[in-house]
């Protein structure tokens, strides 16, 4: 009887065998290439992740922290330093992160200036140009980072802060109304912005509700009644005093029109004004 049958078909696998071997030593190799890509990619994604959490961190923490931030004025190195600002904003230092701060920058606002910082977090590559922060320009290099500006956050605090004051002069001027309304004489000569005489604060013409400022700026709450501050804080956007004048420049307690003046301290210096005048 003839072998050549079986080694024909002997021949067949084996060739069948070297063939399969071949094909998967190949997709060794490709899946053994592929592996350094995948966790390159799996890398840089956890590092974006990682500093944009530190990003929504950083922000919420200047919210709280700006007046004490930008407190010092136009090119002052801020008050919590680099090395402590992940400790400060409670952010985990990962893959040797480093932190970078500004100088404090201010711009001329409709009041005053407005001032602020911006910050940098970066996470350095393992090759290639670091990150640097030189005359409050940033140089990423191979780095990948992420900036908070503090610009729109003191931006808005400025603004709820002028609109505080704005609301509170619109709620005296509805004050004086009420008072006329209810029978009150409409006398340019009186300062309906001081009290009464015999109140000790030396305007001899007052008949007004409110408290003696004592010839400079005093708290509101010392001095405005409490109907007109309802829903107003002694404290503006930043926490800091909200104060009237009624007896004393700026305000004018000499000659019609008389005025009662409202201040807002900024944090970097300065204040915002705001003025109640009294209807001619």
């Amino acid at each position: 009887m003839s072998s050549r049958p079986n080694n024909e078909s002997g021949a067949a696998f084996l060739l069948f065998v070297l063939g399969l071997m071949l094909v998967m030593g190949s997709t060794v190799v490709l899946m053994a290439s592929e592996v350094p890509i995948a966790t390159h990619q799996s890398l840089v994604l956890a590092q974006q992740q990682y500093l944009q959490r530190a990003r929504e961190r950083l922000i919420t923490w200047y919210k709280t922290q700006a007046a004490l931030l930008d407190s010092a004025g136009s090119g002052s190195v801020s008050p919590v330093s680099a090395s402590g600002l992940f400790a400060a904003a409670g952010i985990n230092e990962r893959w040797n992160a480093q932190a970078f701060i500004s100088t404090e920058q201010c711009q001329t606002a409709t009041q005053g200036q407005l001032c602020y910082r911006n910050i940098w977090v970066a996470v350095p590559a393992t090759s290639g140009a670091a990150p640097t922060l030189t005359n409050n320009v940033f140089q990423p290099g191979s780095s990948q980072y992420i900036e908070v500006s503090g610009q729109p956050i003191e931006s808005l605090l400025y603004r709820q802060s002028l609109d505080q004051l704005d609301h509170l002069v619109t709620r005296i001027d509805a004050g004086y109304a009420a008072y006329e309304s209810s029978g009150g004489v409409h006398n340019i000569n009186l300062d309906w912005f001081a009290p009464a005489p015999n109140s000790g604060c030396g305007v001899p013409n007052g008949v007004g509700p409110f408290n003696c400022s004592g010839g400079g700026f005093e708290s509101i709450s010392n001095v405005i009644p409490s109907s007109f501050t309802a829903g107003n804080r002694a404290t503006n956007a930043w926490g800091l005093p909200v104060t009237a004048n009624n007896s004393g420049s700026p305000a004018n307690d000499v000659a019609n029109p008389y005025t009662m003046v409202l201040e807002s301290a900024l944090p970097w210096g300065g204040s915002l004004l705001a003025t109640a005048v009294e209807p001619m």
